[in-house]
């Protein structure tokens, strides 16, 4: 789990601190195709909890999105 820092207005917590972010592997299924992708999470340490907002679901998804590529890519590669 990695993370990133950088002082904004937590949409969590309403107060000034060092943002946080997190890396977790997720499992989803995309097209009918089960993929396993890195989602990135900004996490409010003040209040224990992790946050969604556009940034990060439109990131998300875009990492969703190319793990259903890629694995498609090496599908058609080997004759899936």
């Amino acid at each position: 789990m990695g993370t990133r820092t950088g002082a904004k207005v937590c949409l969590c917590c309403r107060r000034r601190h060092e943002e946080k972010y997190v890396e977790v592997e997720e499992h989803a299924l995309y097209k009918g195709v089960q993929v396993t992708y890195t989602a990135r999470y900004k996490y409010c340490e003040r209040a224990e909890e992790l946050l969604n907002d556009t940034e990060v679901i439109a990131a998300n998804y875009l990492a969703m999105r190319g793990a259903y590529e890629k694995r498609e890519a090496y599908s058609s590669v080997i004759g899936e």
